[in-house]
Order: structure tokens, then sequence, then C-alpha cells
């Protein structure tokens, strides 16, 4: 799949690729190896927001569908909740200092 983009999770040796149907793919920046499986991120033309860190780097936010965020701990790879419906289309998403 291509990727769209690329990001760096502070405070880890971890960056991550955005991609078309491939969702949020985790690197291990030394190996450039994939940490885990793909989280679910979902794209469209016209709304491509990216995932956000949290700024220790211990959190990713995701939107698994139009709809949704979801929140996922980022040294297990695992989701933290199940993922939360919103009113509308999720258009950016991003954490406070």
């Amino acid at each position: 799949d291509d990727s769209t983009t690329l990001g760096f999770i502070p405070n880890s040796r971890l960056c991550f690729t955005v991609g078309w149907g491939a969702g949020v793919v985790l690197y291990d920046t030394r190996t450039h190896a994939k940490v885990g499986k793909p989280i679910p991120h979902e794209l469209r033309e016209d709304t491509m927001p990216l995932p956000a860190v949290s700024p220790d780097g211990e959190v990713l936010v995701t939107r698994p569908k139009l709809d949704h965020v979801q929140f996922w701990n980022l040294k297990t790879s695992k989701a933290i909740a199940d993922a939360t419906a919103v009113k509308d289309i999720v258009y950016k998403m991003e954490f406070s200092a």
C-alpha cells in the first residue's frame, strides 16, 4: 500500500507510516523492522487526518472509521478501549501539551 505520511513517536525509537488501506504501521527506527500489526486508521480523499501522538509518546489516537476515534497504548500496540463513536466525521486529532 502507498504511504501518505511518516511521523515519529517522541521519547521512543518508533516511527509510523499512514497508508491507504494499511492503517498505521509502526517501525523501529534502529532496525527498520515493522513493530506489531497495523493499527486501523481510515483515510478518505476529502478527509485525511493524521493520527495523533501524546506528548510523552505513550498513546496514539486513530480514526478506525470516519466517525470513530480509538486510543492505543504504544508500548503494547494494543487498544486502550473500544473505538468511540462521535456525531460527525473526525477531521483532526491532536493532544494538548
